[in-house]
C-alpha cells in the first residue's frame, strides 16, 4: 500500500526491495562451517585422477545399467503390444463385463473368466512380466553397485 497523496508509483515490495543491501560473509566462514563438521568428516574429500585401466572386481562388474536400459525399451515396447493386444483380442471388453456387473461375475466367475483366458495373449504377458522383473533387478542391482563403488572410493 502507498500512503495517500503520495507521488511514490512503487508499491510497498518495491520499496522493500530497494533498501536492501547484500551482505559480505565472514571473513572465517569456512573455517567455522569446518570446525562445526564432526571429526569424522574430511575437510576435502582427495582429488582422484580419472582410472585408465580398471582392474579386479571393478572390471568383472556386470553392467547393470545397460540391462536395466535394455529391459525398460523391451517394457515399453511390450506393454504398447500387450495394450493393442487386449484391445483386439476383445479382452478388454470381457474385463470390462466383469467390472461393469461384478454381482454376476461372483455368481458365475467361471462364465467370464473361461473367454478371458482363452483371449489373452500369454506368450506377450510372459514377456512382458519377465521384462519387468528384468527390469526391476537390474535397477536395484545398479543402484546397489554405484552406491558400493562411491563407498570404496571415500
Amino acid at each position: 500500500m502507498r500512503p495517500r497523496g503520495s507521488s511514490d508509483e512503487r508499491d510497498d515490495v518495491d520499496r522493500l526491495f530497494a533498501r536492501l543491501q547484500s551482505v559480505a560473509p565472514p571473513a572465517d566462514l569456512k573455517a567455522n562451517i569446518l570446525r562445526a563438521l564432526p571429526t569424522g568428516v574430511p575437510a576435502q574429500p582427495p582429488m582422484q585422477a580419472a582410472p585408465t585401466g580398471q582392474t579386479g572386481a571393478a572390471a568383472n562388474a556386470i553392467p547393470w545399467r545397460w540391462i536395466a536400459l535394455g529391459a525398460g525399451v523391451v517394457l515399453a515396447c511390450m506393454s504398447l503390444r500387450l495394450g493393442s493386444l487386449l484391445d483386439d483380442s476383445g479382452a478388454f471388453s470381457v474385463l470390462s463385463q466383469i467390472f461393469s456387473d461384478f454381482g454376476s461375475f461372483m455368481a458365475a466367475p467361471g462364465d467370464y473368466l473361461t473367454p478371458l483366458a482363452s483371449e489373452l495373449p500369454w506368450f506377450d504377458i510372459i514377456i512382458a512380466l519377465a521384462a519387468l522383473v528384468t527390469f526391476w533387478v537390474s535397477s536395484s542391482a545398479s543402484v546397489d553397485q554405484a552406491q558400493g563403488s562411491r563407498s570404496r572410493q571415500r
